[in-house]
C-alpha cells in the first residue's frame, strides 16, 4: 500500500473521516489533522486525483516531527535511499519537476544553498523547471511543527483565474454537498444559487430526484442559465426572491444548500431581518424532516434568526475557512 496526504477546507475533519474511506477500496487512514489526512491505499494515483473534496494530494516520501522545513531538507540530503525513492517517483509522474517550501500555507524559502544540491541530485533523469513544471516535490510543514515531504500529484492549476467573483470552490461545493446526506429521492434547491457552483456539484457527483436553483440577480441569472444549457444538466432554475418563494409550494422541498449573501442583500435592509424572512421562506417550502445547509459568514446575525424559527433545529455547526475569511456552515433540520 502506497501511503498519502492531502489537505481539505479546515473544519470538515469529521465530514473527511466518514466519507474518505467510502471513496476507494481497501483505504485506511493513519492521522487526521485539522485540513489534513494521512492514509494508506492500493488505489491509483489516478484514483486519488478524482476525490473531490480534497485541495491537493501528495504521495508521501518522509515526514518528520518536530522539525524545520530546513531540517527536514538537511535529511533528506543525507538518506541516499529516500532520495532515490524521490526520484523514481517523480520520473514516473513527470519529466519535468520543481522543490516546493510551505511553511504553516505560506510559500518560503530555505537555504538556497542545500535547496540547489537538492534539485541538481533529483534531475538527474528528470529536468528542473521552476516556472511550469510536470510534478512538485512539497516540504510542508505545519503549525505542530511536523513537517511533511511528499510528491504532489494533482497537477498544480489557479483554479481562481476560472472563478467568478463569490463563485464557491468546487471542493466546498462538494463537501456542503456531502453534509446534506444526499439520496436518490431528494427534491433539492439552492435558492442563492449563484453561478451554480452547488447545484452543478450537486447534479454531477450525487443522486437527487429533482434539483431547482434560484437566483434573483438578471445578470447573474442569465450568466447561470448558459452554464447550465452548455452543461446539459437537469437543473430547474427559476428568477426567484429567496425570501417569497411564491412558486413553490409548502412542504414541496426537503434538502436546501445554499451560500446567502454575506453583506446587504437589499439596499437599506437590516440583515438580521433578511435572515429571518429567508428562514421563514425556507421553513415554508421545506418538508417536516428535510435538512438545510448554509455557508454563512455573518455568523451572529444568522444565529439571532435562527433562534427565531421555532421549528428548525440546529444538528451541527462547522467552523471553516473560506478564502481566508471565517465562516461557518450550519446543517438544520426542520422539526
Amino acid at each position: 500500500m502506497d501511503i498519502y496526504f492531502s489537505t481539505f477546507i479546515t473544519g470538515f475533519d469529521e465530514v473527511i473521516k466518514e466519507n474518505l474511506p467510502l471513496k476507494t477500496e481497501n483505504l485506511k487512514i493513519i492521522k487526521l489533522l485539522d485540513g489534513l489526512v494521512i492514509y494508506k491505499t492500493n488505489s491509483s494515483v489516478q484514483e486519488i486525483r478524482k476525490i473531490r473534496f480534497f485541495n491537493n494530494s501528495y504521495l508521501l516520501m518522509k515526514s518528520f516531527e518536530k522539525s524545520s522545513l530546513e531540517e527536514a531538507l538537511l535529511a533528506v540530503l543525507e538518506n541516499k535511499k529516500l532520495l532515490g525513492n524521490i526520484k523514481i517517483e517523480l520520473k514516473k509522474l513527470g519529466k519535468t519537476f520543481r522543490i516546493i517550501f510551505s511553511d504553516e500555507n505560506q510559500i518560503v524559502a530555505v537555504n538556497k544553498i542545500k535547496t540547489k544540491d537538492l534539485e541538481e541530485l533529483l534531475s538527474n533523469g528528470i529536468k528542473l523547471d521552476k516556472a511550469n513544471p510536470d510534478i512538485e516535490l512539497w516540504f510542508l510543514r505545519r503549525s505542530e511543527d511536523d513537517t511533511f515531504v511528499g510528491v504532489r500529484i494533482t497537477k498544480p492549476e489557479d483554479i481562481e483565474k476560472h472563478l467568478r467573483k463569490g463563485e464557491l470552490k468546487p471542493e466546498l461545493a462538494h463537501l456542503l454537498c456531502l453534509l446534506s446526506e444526499p439520496s436518490g429521492n431528494d427534491v433539492l434547491l439552492d435558492p442563492f444559487a449563484g453561478f451554480g457552483a452547488i447545484v452543478l456539484e450537486r447534479t454531477r457527483y450525487f443522486p437527487f430526484k429533482k434539483v431547482m436553483a434560484g437566483e434573483e440577480n438578471k445578470q447573474v441569472f442569465k450568466k447561470l442559465q448558459q452554464r447550465i444549457l452548455e452543461n446539459k444538466m437537469d437543473i430547474v432554475l427559476g428568477r426567484w426572491d429567496a425570501t417569497n418563494l411564491s412558486s413553490l409550494t409548502d412542504n414541496s422541498i426537503n434538502k436546501i444548500i445554499t451560500d446567502p449573501p454575506w453583506g446587504f442583500y437589499k439596499i437599506n435592509e437590516d440583515l438580521e431581518k433578511f435572515y429571518t424572512r429567508m428562514l421563514q421562506e425556507f421553513s415554508r417550502v421545506m418538508k417536516s424532516g428535510g435538512l438545510g445547509i448554509i455557508l454563512m459568514g455573518q455568523k451572529e446575525t444568522f444565529e439571532k434568526s435562527l433562534k427565531e424559527i421555532s421549528n428548525f433545529k440546529l444538528i451541527d455547526k462547522l467552523d471553516i475557512l473560506v478564502s481566508g475569511k471565517k465562516a461557518s456552515v450550519y446543517k438544520i433540520r426542520k422539526n
